[in-house]
């Protein structure tokens, strides 16, 4: 669910370094360690996300240590990804359901400091998603991600997929966030308009989203015209 390219992590590692020189002290050393690993964290689930895409084996078979109330938001939600997305390869069930409670209480602990946050809320969709009875859940943090986020690039694939799965449960008005979200990820990502296109082919989502694309098409034309 998270990509990032070699000039993200360099650009975070340098505002890292900056930070360092900024903060003196005590907390200069904490704040290093948090930010360490919550570097480590992406890293590994972006590792993970090439691997997948590349067809390698992924390394969700290494434990990854729980977070606790009293770690930065960025390092929970990183946390909570990575249990969850253990727990979806988990082989076992006792597993799975112990890496999902932890994955919920991980971001279940977020709330506090950062109520509203799109990404949370869609982890958190990720992670109901996974449970037997957690549908309901998961489409309640769904349209929560979009009052707060109508465009997240590292979800919107993730989000697109799984709003098509269950389209007929959606409002409109979630379903027209999904549509123009998708239409911004075609046109942000040229490679990926073949993928959004093929999710939809068949669903209900498939004509308002070719109505939605055509009209935004015709727009960007129309900025090129001369008067």
């Amino acid at each position: 669910m998270a990509i990032a390219t070699a000039w993200g992590r360099t650009h975070r590692t340098a505002l890292l370094a900056l930070a360092i020189c900024a903060l003196p002290g005590a907390y200069g050393l904490d704040f290093i360690h948090q930010e360490q690993a919550v570097l480590a964290a992406q890293e590994r689930i972006e590792r993970n996300h090439v691997l997948g895409a590349e067809g390698g084996e992924r390394d969700f078979a290494r434990p990854y240590s729980a977070g606790s109330p009293g770690d930065p938001p960025r390092l929970l939600l990183a946390a909570a990804l990575i249990h969850a997305q253990q727990a979806a390869a988990a082989p076992l069930a006792p597993q799975r359901a112990a890496l999902l409670q932890q994955a919920r209480q991980e971001i279940d602990a977020i709330a506090a400091s950062r109520p509203y946050w799109g990404e949370a809320d869609v982890v958190r969709a990720y992670i109901a998603s996974l449970a037997p009875t957690g549908r309901r859940e998961a489409l309640a943090a769904l349209a929560r991600s979009y009052e707060s986020s109508p465009y997240l690039l590292n979800a919107a694939a993730w989000r697109w997929r799984f709003g098509i799965e269950h389209w007929g449960e959606l409002s409109p008005a979630i379903q027209a966030h999904l549509i123009d979200e998708a239409v911004w990820l075609a046109r942000l990502k040229p490679d990926q308009h073949p993928q959004v296109m093929d999710l939809a082919r068949g669903t209900d989502a498939y004509k308002p989203l070719l109505l939605r694309w055509r009209e935004v098409r015709l727009r960007d034309q129309n900025l090129y015209r001369r008067p």
